[in-house]
């Protein structure tokens, strides 16, 4: 196989990615599609720029520059979108407070309700994000955290795929979704950190 060959199809692959993971996210509901769609494109255009590296690299190396600014520029196609989409918004300002974010996940039932606690309170995060949030949990943790924590959201489950969410800050928007062929839920939450999302 030529070189020229090798490149051609690499960025035959660059534009055809996105069709060929359209297709795939039709499987999901709507909603879940297109953010599954569209992380699966970010993710494989990403990896694509960094595959095209060591090429551009080695087409410098023999001197090839043109087809090393073809490839540069695929590259760049490529991974642009990722990098855009990964800045944030606008940044928080320099005096305002870090969040402090605890994520544990409980092992159904597992852990002590009172060993969970000692750990939040020693730690004493702003939010709390529990995994395998089981019924017993609700029962039980639940109440112990929304005295300190009262912006609460609970997808409580028996089969562990449950989940919940303590704040004591409120959040500006949150989203509830479940991934397209495993069913378990997943948060997407917004909150105000020092004048920025």
């Amino acid at each position: 196989m030529r070189l020229g060959d090798a490149v051609l199809g690499l960025v035959g692959l660059a534009l055809l990615m996105p069709v060929v993971v359209g297709i795939e996210a039709t499987e999901a509901p709507a909603h879940v599609g297109v953010e599954v769609a569209a992380a699966r494109i970010d993710t494989l255009r990403f990896q694509l720029a960094v595959l095209l590296t060591p090429l551009v690299a080695y087409l410098l190396l023999v001197r090839r520059i043109r087809r090393a600014g073809v490839v540069v520029a695929v590259a760049a196609w490529a991974a642009l979108p990722t990098l855009w989409w990964s800045t944030p918004d606008r940044t928080a300002r320099a005096d305002a407070s870090p969040l402090r974010v605890l994520s544990m996940n409980l092992g159904g039932d597992l852990a002590a309700d009172a060993e969970v606690m000692r750990v939040i309170d020693d730690k004493d995060p702003e939010l709390v994000l529990l995994l395998e949030y089981t019924p017993e949990r609700k029962r039980t943790l639940g109440p112990m955290l929304e005295g300190t924590h009262p912006h609460v959201h609970v997808v409580a489950r028996s089969d562990n795929f449950g989940i919940a969410v303590f704040s004591k800050r409120p959040w500006t928007s949150l989203d509830v979704f479940n991934l397209a062929r495993t069913g378990t839920p997943q948060l997407r939450i917004e909150m105000d950190v020092g004048g920025a999302p």
